[in-house]
C-alpha cells in the first residue's frame, strides 16, 4: 500500500506565488490552492480530511490573512491547523506587531519572519519539519 501524501494548503491571490510554491512542494505533499480566503474558508469548513499546514498570504484583497486566520482558529474543526503566514509585502513594524498579538492568541500558529534574509532551504526545511510534526 502507498502512503498517503500530506495535504499542505497554500493560500495567496498571486497565481504564480501559489504555483511556485505548489512546484516547491508537491514532490512531497499534496497541494490545494485557494485564490483567497473566502476560497481557503470554504475548503477547509468542507474537507472531510483537513490539511497539515495553511500556508496563508498576508496581503489579499477582500479578506486579508489576520482575519481568515481568525475564522481558522474560531473554528472547532479547524482549530489545530498549524497556520504559516507568508508575504512578499514590506511589513511594516505596526503590521509585525499585529501578527506577534496574533501569534500570542493562537496555538500552532508560525510567522517565518525576515524571509528575505532568510536562506530558502532553511524557510523550506522548517515548512516541511512543521508538516511533519503535524
Amino acid at each position: 500500500m502507498r502512503n498517503k501524501k500530506e495535504k499542505v494548503l497554500i493560500v495567496d491571490d498571486m497565481e504564480t506565488n501559489r504555483i511556485t510554491l505548489e512546484t516547491i512542494l508537491s514532490g512531497d505533499y499534496e497541494i490545494l490552492q485557494a485564490e483567497n480566503g473566502a476560497a481557503a474558508i470554504d475548503i477547509l469548513y468542507n474537507a472531510s480530511e483537513l490539511p497539515s499546514i495553511v500556508l496563508l498570504d498576508i496581503m489579499m484583497p477582500e479578506m486579508d490573512g489576520f482575519e481568515v486566520l481568525n475564522l481558522i482558529k474560531s473554528n472547532t474543526h479547524t482549530a489545530g491547523i498549524p497556520v504559516v503566514f507568508i508575504t512578499a509585502a514590506d511589513i511594516k513594524s505596526t503590521e509585525l506587531e499585529s501578527a506577534r498579538l496574533v501569534l500570542e492568541a493562537h496555538e500552532n500558529l508560525v510567522a517565518v519572519e525576515d524571509s528575505n534574509r532568510a536562506k530558502f532551504q532553511d524557510v523550506l526545511a522548517f515548512l516541511k519539519n512543521r508538516i511533519e510534526q503535524g
